[in-house]
């Protein structure tokens, strides 16, 4: 449990299981095998944990055949007729008040599910764990992916994913969405395509583990040090790494020449591995704890470009009381205010001047470190945000009783 959509899921089934709720997990496992730790700690907190095995090729096999159909390509990478059959089995023999499926890499598996089972069997509340709008992830990609490949790609599935996504919401009782502007694009998508307005949406966002990541400036390095964290290999931190790089970094250096930059992540591509080239840069791939590295950070960035939904990294800076310069999408999510808990900029100029205004100002870093801990702990806890959708699970689950 190391990607951000896994911590999630994981944070949400520790929360309701403390509150009492009986919890089975239905679990696609691909090539990345689950830990023996994970296993035990699934096993201690779920009723049932059912995980059904696919292999990386039948998922580029399935990947190809839904491209071929006009789907998008993950919903046929993450396809399992034997997910579908072991959930219908749940539905045909337990009684299930809430039918939580994330993402909507997992919505035709429950709709499958829905098929197979007896008739009538499920007869609890539907709810879809949208999360972000796919279709605005994939048309900003198009819009600033520099690889031609890269942009046809994108811009074949973010078609597809617009057509999915109008059709998809229909079929739950609730869509969560995490901010504002997902809910905007769903709604445009559906419209532009011919069908209604989504009614069913529920805004709930994420939230970050306060007590892990909180302030601790002991460590902080003497020298400058910027910090950007996350998984490597995902095209929209490669873009937003890569581009700071380019764009950002030799300013930084010419103001601060001992500069130093840690980019903190697993599995980093080729792309961010040759960043480690560059004076100052060290790459470090995965490490034990990103929150030492934050913690030892003069100043964090998070100059993503392309994207949707809420950036947990951005979180977990703010939570540690970091002096932090975002991009307004990697704010979008969000909504810390911009010289009150973090510096915007948008423009490489913008990004360079307020990293070394940062980098050579003490008393400000303090001031918006001050201010960044508390909008987090008034706003951003996992209880806070999760007790929101217990809630709305026990107001759906009554109305269908």
């Amino acid at each position: 449990m190391t990607r951000a959509d896994q911590m999630t899921v994981a944070h949400l089934i520790e929360y309701m299981s403390a509150r009492g709720h009986e919890i089975d997990l239905y679990i696609l496992s691909g090539h990345e095998p689950i830990e023996v730790d994970a296993s035990r700690w699934l096993s201690s907190r779920c009723r049932v944990v059912s995980i059904t095995h696919k292999s990386r090729l039948r998922s580029l096999l399935d990947a190809g055949l839904a491209a071929v159909r006009g789907a998008p390509l993950q919903i046929g990478y993450f396809w399992s007729k034997r997910q579908a059959k072991a959930l219908a089995e749940g539905f045909s023999t337990r009684n299930y008040d809430i039918a939580y499926v994330y993402y909507i890499r997992s919505a035709q598996i429950f709709i499958e599910a829905l098929r197979l089972a007896e008739r009538g069997s499920f007869r609890g509340a539907s709810v879809l764990g949208m999360q972000l709008s796919q279709a605005l992830n994939t048309r900003r990609m198009v819009e600033r992916m520099h690889r031609r490949s890269d942009r046809l790609i994108y811009g074949i599935e973010s078609s597809h994913l617009r057509r999915f996504e109008a059709n998809i919401w229909q079929h739950f009782d609730r869509v969560v969405l995490i901010g504002k502007k997902d809910q905007d694009e769903l709604s445009q998508v559906s419209r532009e395509i011919g069908h209604p307005e989504p009614s069913n949406v529920f805004l709930c966002a994420h939230g970050v583990d306060i007590d892990e990541f909180r302030p601790d400036n002991s460590e902080i390095n003497k020298e400058a040090t910027l910090v950007f964290s996350g998984v490597m290999r995902t095209n929209t931190n490669v873009h937003a790494i890569t581009w700071f790089a380019k764009h950002v970094w030799p300013r930084v250096k010419t103001a601060f020449p001992d500069a130093q930059l840690d980019v903190v992540g697993r599995q980093p591509s080729a792309d961010v591995r040759a960043l480690a080239q560059l004076p100052g840069i060290t790459v470090t791939g995965e490490v034990a704890s990103t929150a030492d590295y934050i913690r030892k950070a003069t100043v964090c960035i998070n100059p993503m470009q392309v994207g949707a939904g809420m950036q947990n990294k951005l979180l977990e800076y703010l939570a540690m009381g970091k002096a932090t310069v975002a991009t307004a999408l990697a704010n979008e999510g969000i909504g810390a205010v911009s010289g009150r808990d973090l510096m915007i900029a948008d423009t490489a100029e913008q990004f360079a001047e307020k990293t070394i205004e940062l980098l050579g100002n003490e008393a400000r870093r303090s001031e918006l470190g001050r201010n960044a801990r508390t909008f987090v702990q008034n706003s951003w806890s996992w209880e806070a945000q999760f007790r929101l959708l217990e809630d709305e699970f026990i107001r759906l689950s009554a109305a269908k009783r």
